[in-house]
């Protein structure tokens, strides 16, 4: 649900609650209007007109007896108040009509009397004063049951205030609930994925870039919000790492750089010995054919030093065309005396080696001998780290497995970084260094997937170098643990 929907819910929510409210005032107030305000006022009305006829009545039968001269005004003012009766009979059903309607006869009908009485005749003054009794008599019972209306009225009011009190309290409720899900929503919708990225913020800052945000299933706003700034900080934390890399990498550099300085001069001193010795023994001795292999040993360490120092100097590759068969013998021959020394014998396959690639020898040899004596040092006795290539339409892969216990699984992501190392006393450089080397040839070194013997032990660890027969770009980056299509292996520990 977007944001726009989710205030809509919001303001719909609002609305039913000001329609609620309103409603039930407007109802409350019409109903309490028509069931009680309305009939009590009818009621003075009738009772006000009550009032005014009896005040008229009053004044006829006076006039009858005492000033014949104004039995005609009389009579009209009796036929005013009489048509008025008819007029409370049709807005006030509610309090009489058939006994307004009669009384406003009798009324007329004294009117008439009234009007048609004679001094000099009795009979017509008493008939006229009849009619006045019998109309002052009717607008008495009609005035008590005006009252007892009015006392329904005020009792059934009570009642009335009591039900609309109970609808409007119901109301409220429903109008507190609902506004109260309307909290709960903006809390859940609005205010708990802002807090969430306020903490993910605040846990940045600090520099720790393992904590993620957490996103919704609902695609909103918020979740893609939060799924940016998780990508943004896995790209921060990657950028993070391989600064850490980069610098650890160039503090060995500076360091192999001063070894091998200190190391030369020694080697210098020890070779012009040597020479000297050389040049002094007889050219048939065993001492000038030892001295001839010291300057050649020392001649090679220097060659190996010079390379060393070029890689950890410039870690650029100058790439040039090698033969891969003959490169690979050349790299493992001389370290299988090391390996044979530690009980393990190294297998050699070649058969599916590209015949050539282009590479910087000295810098992958550095590489794939890093990897190498990893795999000797975790091999147990007795037993073989095979060495073997495979070709992959432009691309050709190296493979050195060896017979260890492996990785552990929760170590997996971490074999290439500088810092890590199971081996005492070790460094944590050389599958790092190794790792750079391959990408920076276009490629990756990465860890194959667990390996296991039939009896379901670990089976040792594969490491695959996949790299271009030519590779057009060279750019650096770390390694990492992907699985193959082919039979990979296990994993062991990075030194």
């Amino acid at each position: 649900m977007t944001i726009q929907q989710r205030f809509g819910v919001l303001l719909g929510l609002v609305a039913v609650c000001a329609t609620l409210g309103f409603g039930a005032v407007l109802w409350t107030v019409d109903l309490y209007q028509r069931e009680t305000v309305a009939p009590v006022i009818d009621a003075n009305r009738t009772l006000r007109r009550l009032n005014t006829l009896a005040g008229a009545l009053d004044a006829a039968r006076g006039a009858l007896t005492d000033d014949p001269g104004a039995w005609t005004d009389v009579a009209r003012r009796l036929r005013h108040v009489a048509d008025a009766l008819v007029d409370e009979a049709n807005t006030s059903p509610g309090i009489g009509v058939g006994g307004l309607r009669s009384l406003r006869s009798t009324v007329a009908d004294a009117a008439d009397a009234v009007a048609a009485s004679v001094p000099t005749d009795p009979a017509s003054v008493r008939a006229a004063e009849t009619l006045i009794d019998r109309a002052e008599l009717l607008a008495m019972r009609i005035e008590a049951q005006t009252l007892d209306a009015m006392e329904q009225t005020t009792a059934h009011g009570s009642v009335l205030r009591g039900q609309l009190n109970s609808v409007l309290l119901s109301t409220l409720s429903v109008v507190l609930l609902i506004l109260a899900l309307g909290v709960l929503l903006v809390r859940r919708w609005v205010l708990a994925p802002v807090n969430r990225l306020r903490i993910a913020a605040e846990r940045f800052a600090d520099e720790d870039y393992s904590h993620r945000v957490r996103s919704e299933k609902d695609p909103s706003e918020f979740t893609q919000l939060a799924e940016a700034f998780n990508r943004m900080i896995e790209q921060l934390a990657e950028s993070r790492r391989r600064q850490v890399e980069r610098e650890r990498l160039a503090a060995a550099g500076a360091m192999v750089r001063r070894l091998a300085h200190n190391i030369r001069n020694p080697l210098a001193g020890i070779r012009s010995l040597a020479e000297l010795t050389r040049l002094q023994s007889p050219d048939d001795s065993e001492t000038r054919e030892l001295q001839g292999r010291i300057i050649s040993t020392i001649d090679r360490f220097e060659r190996w030093l010079a390379d060393l120092v070029r890689a950890a100097s410039d870690p650029r590759p100058a790439p040039e065309p090698h033969l891969v068969r003959d490169w690979l013998r050349d790299v493992i021959t001389p370290h299988r005396a090391h390996a044979e020394a530690r009980g393990v014998r190294i297998d050699l396959d070649v058969e599916s080696a590209p015949e050539s690639a282009v590479f910087d020898g000295q810098l992958l040899e550095h590489a794939l001998i890093s990897v190498l004596f990893n795999a000797i040092e975790a091999s147990p006795t007795g037993q073989a780290v095979s060495v073997r290539t495979g070709v992959n339409g432009a691309r050709w892969r190296l493979h050195v497995l060896d017979r260890g216990p492996g990785i552990p699984e929760s170590d997996a992501e971490r074999v290439f970084r500088p810092d890590f190392t199971t081996k005492p006393g070790g460094h944590g450089l050389g599958l790092a260094a190794a790792a750079q080397t391959a990408s920076r040839h276009g490629g990756r070194l990465y860890l194959a997937r667990p390996r296991t013997t039939g009896d379901g032990r670990p089976g040792g660890a594969e490491f695959i170098f996949d790299l271009p027969l030519a590779p057009p770009m060279m750019e650096p980056e770390g390694g990492g643990h992907e699985p193959v299509n082919e039979d990979d292996g296990g994993q062991h520990p990075s030194h």
